[in-house]
């Protein structure tokens, strides 16, 4: 998957570059949410249109020329009004809009993000025309891949609480490997990114784009930026519905729940648990010790998660730091993590690495199957970072070390170490990374870039052992 052209993301052309917004302009949420809605509408209408002709929308205008405002203002307006339940996809897209609202912003947008926002289209337009030419077919443009980042990364702190950094959501990815065919579902999705990194990484991984993805959002207007995000990256088989994860999860028609290869998400800090109904998530098998009722809730997300996964399932999730170490339901959760050797990784992350708390996360891997190693990696990446838009952020290098090194279980001196589930019971079951790796003793950071490079030649120098070993053995007759 590759991104659009890079002239998007330049001073010059960006969307983002608009003038400071006075009290009777549009919000920063509103003009990213108006943005999502008008590509949208326009892709989905081009690419329904150009399967049959060369002819784009209904004023029978050339696909090749511009297209400007005022072309599509009068016909975005009327689909908005009048859309017909037989448009499923249309109905799915905007079923969380309010018309009036989206078609009010967007009569209203100032001259200077109108033409911005036309230049988006025409170049999104123009990369569909190239690639119906080469392949004979429409397919999907993708847009860039940190297009949210860039407006979350201005937004307000709690706007900012529905989006997880791009690099993070690779990270995760790559920890858990999603491939083709598998379920992925995250419970509170926020703005997608999550999912659309596990779709990125399958389709690098196999290049096959099929992948099924589930996520909750209680946030409606979140949810729907969530729908168009997904669908302007070329994501079909996706669901994502604006309900409480715990309280309505997803089922099959016979009202079984859907299991799932794959789970990842940023936990919410401290979710509301007012509308829960405790009473009847006491028969939910989902909670085996009534951890909903603990005092800030993100212990549910967790065992719900868990309880989710199938048999060979793995899951990666972000959690507040004080739930490594904090006492009651969460200690609990934490010993049977270990004692059921279901914990695979702490990975301790820098500060500011997230859009919606300046505190130092941890990113922890969990699987349904039992550890054979029963030991748990621990690895400190609080130090490994890069400053991107006032915040900590990792590097690509950074990312494929902590991927290499979890899948390996290699232990680096100052970096990670591999802690059995005895040595953590005899520390309470906290899981500060600092009790077991001691970066602090080291001379000098790691050279992230000397180690992946270390690692990549010890992978290739196996794979030659592998082929050499698997030739020796039908030299000799011995086959499987």
């Amino acid at each position: 998957m590759t991104c659009i052209n890079n002239n998007l993301t330049t001073e010059e052309s960006s969307l983002l570059c608009i003038p400071k917004l006075g009290p009777k302009s549009l919000k920063r949420a509103d003009l990213r949410d108006t943005t999502y809605a008008i590509l949208s509408l326009c892709i989905h209408t081009y690419i329904n249109t150009i399967r049959d002709s060369d002819e784009l929308c209904q004023d029978k205008k050339n696909a090749n020329d511009n297209y400007t405002y005022s072309d599509f203002l009068p016909f975005f307006t009327k689909t908005m009004h009048h859309i017909s339940p037989d448009q499923k996809e249309l109905v799915y897209l905007f079923e969380y809009d309010v018309s009036l609202k989206t078609c009010e912003l967007i009569q209203n947008l100032p001259v200077s993000t109108r033409k911005s926002l036309t230049r988006a289209i025409n170049i999104w337009y123009q990369e569909l025309i190239q690639k119906q030419k080469q392949k004979g077919k429409a397919i999907f443009p993708c847009i860039p891949i940190q297009f949210s980042d860039l407006f979350f990364a201005h937004d307000t702190r709690k706007e900012q609480s529905h989006s997880t950094p791009y690099e993070l959501n690779r990270l995760m990815a790559g920890l858990i490997a999603p491939m083709s065919e598998m379920h992925i579902y995250d419970p509170a999705c926020g703005s997608g990114g999550s999912l659309l990194a596990c779709y990125q990484h399958a389709y690098d991984i196999t290049g096959n784009e099929n992948l099924y993805t589930y996520g909750h959002d209680i946030n409606m207007r979140i949810c729907s930026l969530a729908r168009k995000n997904l669908y302007l990256q070329g994501m079909k088989n996706t669901q994502i519905e604006a309900n409480d994860a715990i309280l309505s999860p997803f089922t099959y028609k016979e009202q079984e729940l859907i299991h799932f290869d794959r789970c990842i998400c940023e936990i919410p800090r401290s979710p509301d648990m007012s509308h829960w109904n405790l009473d009847n998530l006491d028969v939910n098998p989902s909670f085996s010790s009534q951890t909903y009722r603990s005092r800030q809730g993100e212990i549910t997300f967790l065992e719900h998660m868990l309880y989710l996964l199938k048999p060979d399932g793995k899951m990666a999730v972000i959690v507040p730091h004080e739930f490594l170490y904090s006492g009651g339901n969460e200690r609990i959760f934490r010993k049977e993590l270990i004692h059921h050797h279901h914990l695979i990784a702490v990975i301790y992350l820098p500060e500011k690495v997230l859009f919606s708390s300046d505190e130092a996360p941890a990113l922890l891997i969990i699987g349904k199957e039992r550890n054979q190693s029963e030991k748990t990696l621990f690895i400190d990446a609080s130090q490994h970072y890069i400053q991107e838009y006032k915040r900590n952020t990792l590097t690509p290098e950074t990312i494929q070390t902590i991927c290499s090194v979890t899948q390996q279980g290699i232990e680096l001196k100052g970096f990670s170490s591999s802690v059995s589930s005895n040595t953590i019971a005899d520390e309470e079951y906290r899981l500060t990374v600092s009790r077991y790796v001691d970066s602090l003793g080291s001379e000098t950071l790691i050279n992230v870039r000397s180690v992946l490079k270390d690692l990549q030649t010890l992978e290739a120098h196996r794979k030659d052992t592998s082929q050499k070993i698997e030739k020796y053995l039908k030299i000799i007759g011995y086959t499987n």
